[in-house]
């Protein structure tokens, strides 16, 4: 109900938009501001999450999210190029210009970090900018030249860091992944430069009827109208899921505990005490370290180390730090025989 509509409009041949000329080569409006503008609205009407913001939420794996960048600048690169369903000179400038802009959109986020904020860069930056230029060029791959795109690139990032980090916080939204602040400002930025370095004049597409005025208002108009389109029909929907599901939000309790497991009973991640209660150790330490040694085999028990040599191999780290305490510590007492501690009972192995 927001995107088909919009996608009609902006490249149907009879869509109105289409029509009156608004340019969007691959989805600036279409797809960027369309999404941004309704994770923008379902956070302000869902609320914070609990903490936010005096709680710092950091991305809970780097690895994985310099691996998702490059996965989608390369997905990026396909779809921009494909846009004009033709293998011809007008698609490869498309991969190029979305390349660069992606480069130039690293290279802007993380110089403001290092020179204007916070004295240096970081991975999340880059990972961010690199989204924030490949975002503002979704619009203009097709008709811009490569330096417009490096130009569209190091302007998304900059306006793109004011609006996720400055004007987020101001506004006390919690937009956690940045869906408006990167993607929809990113797309609405490029859309609306594209007017000005989409002119054969700045190296953009052939067009002898190009007036850049013109072509602002056209483009100026697009972005209003997307965003007041967006914002009404993601609210009428999403109330009509509150008012269908009785509310949007979760209970405390669920989200104290964790969607993944109060909804699905199914976390990706396990740490810590988490891996022991769930294998039926404790949290004491005495015990754990007990059934820890309890584990080892009697015919390991009887090998080449011996009892105590065994008892010290399985109770190191990677370190070589001493995980267990000592018999006369612990007050355990030495294995038996049959490899496990007096005075407690063997447990069964995890499986595998």
């Amino acid at each position: 109900l927001v995107y088909c509509p919009v996608a009609h409009m902006l490249w149907a041949p009879g869509g109105w938009m289409n029509s009156w000329g608004v340019l969007d080569w691959a989805g600036g409006l279409v797809v960027g501001t369309t999404a941004g503008i309704a994770g923008l609205v379902a956070a302000v009407m869902v609320g914070p999450r609990r903490g936010y913001p005096d709680t710092v939420f950091r991305p809970h794996n780097m690895t994985l999210v310099v691996l998702g960048t490059g996965m989608l600048w390369t997905g990026w690169i396909g779809f921009e190029g494909g846009t004009g369903l033709k293998a011809d000179g007008v698609a490869s400038m498309a991969v190029f210009t979305t390349h660069v802009a992606g480069a130039f959109g690293a290279l802007g986020w993380t110089g403001i970090e290092w020179l204007l904020h916070h004295g240096r860069p970081s991975i999340l930056g880059f990972c961010a900018g690199a989204v924030a230029g490949l975002a503002g060029v979704t619009p203009a791959a097709g008709y811009v030249g490569v330096a417009g795109s490096a130009v569209i690139g190091v302007v998304s990032a900059f306006v793109c860091y004011v609006m996720a980090v400055f004007v987020k916080e101001r506004a006390g939204w919690d937009e956690s992944l940045d869906a408006f602040g990167v993607h929809a400002t990113g797309g609405m930025v490029g859309t609306i430069l594209v007017a000005i370095l989409g002119s054969p004049t700045l190296g953009g597409a052939p067009n002898d009827n190009y007036d850049i005025g013109i072509q602002l208002g056209k483009q100026l108009a697009g972005v209003a109208f997307v965003v007041a389109y967006s914002v009404i029909i993601s609210f009428l929907l999403l109330k009509a899921i509150g008012f269908c599901t009785g509310g949007l939000r979760v209970s405390a309790e669920a989200e104290a505990k964790g969607l993944d497991i109060a909804e699905l009973d199914d976390g990706a991640y396990l740490f810590g005490r988490q891996v022991w209660e769930q294998h039926g150790f404790v949290a004491d330490a005495a015990t754990t370290a007990a059934r820890l040694v309890d584990r080892v085999t009697a015919r390991e028990l009887r090998g080449s180390w011996g009892h105590d040599g065994m008892r010290e191999r399985s109770g190191r780290g990677i370190l070589g730090q001493s995980l267990l305490p000592s018999a006369s510590e612990d007050g355990l007492g030495s294995p038996g025989p049959s490899g496990a501690i007096e005075g407690h009972e063997p447990v069964s192995p995890l499986p595998g």
